[in-house]
């Protein structure tokens, strides 16, 4: 007989047929007992296919069968890192279809790795190191920074820059770096716990971190002091991820639940999924809808894009035993390991919500074919990335607009109709075009050039806006969160030449949004758009505050050191910004060592 840890066993050999008079073993612990003959001897019944549900995964034999044990990702999903357990640190700067091995890394039992959202910094952590390791390219090189003695690493995870890095371990205080790894300072009041996991906000300045048998701790100070969140209650936590601003959380507990957080931590919602798995690791998206979480030692990996409300079993990448986990920062793309297994990623991504958007934005508009309605399609075509199907999408708007009207009974004037769409003259010449789409609210009360610097990093200020919306003309609300697009007074050939600002009242820089934001262009190709969403008391918001008005003043920078301006071209971008050193969002606090056998290994050592 052997017993089921970890949802799976292995075959033992030299077995014979069960004896029905054979004893079966005393039961002590909540573990189910086994015994496994040679596959289809006996009476076996057949298999039962398992329905496929999910998107298709991609198996790239290019990594290696290995023993891998942590994942990381850019935010833009191009560029990955991934660490094995007895080997060394492999990275693809082609979303996983190729792999280089990085011999610089060395072969150590690494245990974590956190990347900064443009991937050019990698931090990792290995098993009972006197070091935590850096690079500051992208894995070719990597400097040893030493510690005090042997410590049992567990997780480490980085700020969007890569400057801010924390760092857990099991009977040891927290230790944070603000100066990428350089220098270390513990943290006295973290305590000295068993340490589990740990993931940042994109300013490096919310953390949050689980302690295996024990609570999830949060900070809001970068690590310098802590509180315990009671609801989430005392569990074999494993993992634990972030959205970039810090207020949406997904944690995972061995042999129980998924817990998932909309208020930084102070409470928690239990998604039971499927029942209970030995979850290793969970990503959430920049907007906190898309989470994903993997199932060890033979479950499948599980995603949800209603922010953990409902959630769909992988079936294509099979039930290998997961043991890391990393996603793009708007969850489109998903990078999973298996521990003595390969490396899969999602192809196509999981779930384009952006074009399904549109598409019935669209569809509305022509079954409506009101200004409203219209202006809301316009508004959600400018946000769609393939080009393609953008196009398409715009043609089907344009033919409601240019279609012969009706005559209608004139109806009488509704008061209090949201407006949806303005323009807004620049002091420095050309317009920007402002559409709002989304429920319960998207009306725009006001609009107007925003106070902002000339010129911000050697960047010059391009376009800047600071508009209000309210709900004016619908159901009043809070909390709501409502699609912006920006189309700007002219077209810039490289995207990623621009920096978009979001702004304080008196013009200062508040931070770099870059990340949060879809590039695009007109139908016409004459024209940048910027498309993103704001959340009343949430992102995008000036006074934080959910009170039904959302006040948003951004600027637009243009980097013209190489090349000057590079408007006027006519090839169109589709393709999310270069994230450069911007504090966009990432998903490196989404990525969080499992455990599946590694778990195993810890846990008799530990």
């Amino acid at each position: 007989w052997q017993f089921i840890l970890n949802d799976y066993v292995e075959i033992s050999k030299n077995l014979s047929p069960i004896d029905p008079s054979e004893p079966f073993p005393t039961q002590t612990m909540l573990i189910d007992y086994v015994r496994v003959f040679q596959k289809g001897a006996g009476t076996q019944p057949p298999e039962t296919p398992v329905p496929a549900t999910g998107t298709k995964w991609a198996k790239h034999d290019a990594a290696g069968d290995r023993k891998w044990s942590a994942l990381a990702s850019s935010a833009d999903g191009s560029k990955l890192a991934a660490a094995a357990w007895g080997g060394t640190i492999h990275t693809s700067q082609d979303g996983g279809a190729t792999w280089t091995e990085q011999p610089k890394s060395e072969v150590r039992n690494w245990v974590s790795i956190a990347s900064s959202a443009d991937g050019s910094k990698l931090a990792a952590l290995y098993d009972w190191g006197g070091y935590i390791m850096t690079s500051q390219d992208g894995g070719a090189t990597w400097h040893k920074h030493a510690m005090s003695g042997t410590i049992n690493w567990m997780s480490i995870a980085s700020s969007a820059d890569g400057s801010k890095l924390v760092a857990v371990a099991k009977d040891h205080t927290i230790y944070t770096s603000r100066d990428g790894g350089a220098t270390w300072t513990e943290q006295p009041k973290s305590g000295s716990r068993k340490w589990r996991a740990v993931t940042s906000s994109a300013d490096g300045n919310k953390l949050a971190a689980v302690v295996e048998d024990g609570g999830i701790y949060t900070s809001s100070n970068g690590g310098v002091t802590w509180t315990e969140r009671a609801q989430a209650g005392n569990r074999t936590w494993t993992s634990i991820a972030s959205s970039p601003d810090g207020t949406k959380l997904v944690a995972t507990a061995a042999g129980g639940y998924i817990y998932t957080s909309a208020d930084g931590g102070v409470t928690w919602t239990e998604r039971s999924v499927d029942g209970r798995h030995n979850w290793t690791a969970a990503t959430i998206s920049a907007d906190g809808n898309t989470l994903a979480a993997t199932a060890g030692g033979g479950g499948y990996i599980y995603v949800s894009t209603d922010g953990g409300a409902t959630w769909i079993a992988q079936t294509s990448p099979g039930v290998p035993n997961w043991s890391a986990l990393a996603s793009s920062a708007d969850g489109s793309k998903l990078i999973a390991a298996a521990y003595g297994g390969m490396i899969y990623t999602t192809t196509p991504p999981v779930d384009d919500r952006t074009l399904a958007a549109a598409e019935a934005a669209v569809a509305r508009a022509e079954a409506s074919k009101s200004p409203a309605d219209i202006a809301a399609a316009q508004a959600r075509i400018a946000a769609v990335k393939d080009a393609r199907k953008q196009a398409a999408l715009q043609a089907r708007l344009n033919a409601i607009t240019s279609a012969p009207s009706t005559p209608t009974p004139k109806q009488p004037t509704q008061p209090n109709q949201p407006t949806n769409s303005t323009t807004i003259p620049q002091p420095h010449g050309g317009a920007v075009s402002l559409a709002t789409a989304g429920k319960p609210c998207s009306h725009i009360a006001s609009a107007e050039p925003a106070t902002a610097p000339a010129q911000y990093q050697g960047r010059v200020l391009r376009n800047s806006v600071r508009f209000t919306i309210t709900c004016a003309g619908q159901t009043a609300h809070t909390g709501y969160t409502t699609h912006v697009a920006l189309t700007l007074s002219k077209h810039y050939r490289d995207p990623s030449r621009l920096t978009v600002l979001k702004l304080a009242k008196g013009g200062s820089v508040i931070e770099d949004i870059t990340g949060r934001i879809n590039f695009g262009t007109n139908p016409s190709g004459t024209r940048t758009t910027i498309a993103y969403d704001v959340t009343d008391g949430g992102f995008g918001d000036e006074d934080g505050t959910a009170n039904g008005t959302i006040l948003d003043p951004i600027a637009i920078y243009e980097d013209t050191s190489h090349t000057g301006s590079t408007s006027n071209s006519s090839r169109p971008s589709g393709l999310l910004a270069n994230t450069g050193d911007s504090l966009l969002p990432t998903a490196l606090g989404a990525i969080a060592l499992g455990g599946g056998g590694v778990w195993m290994l810890r846990r008799r050592r530990s």
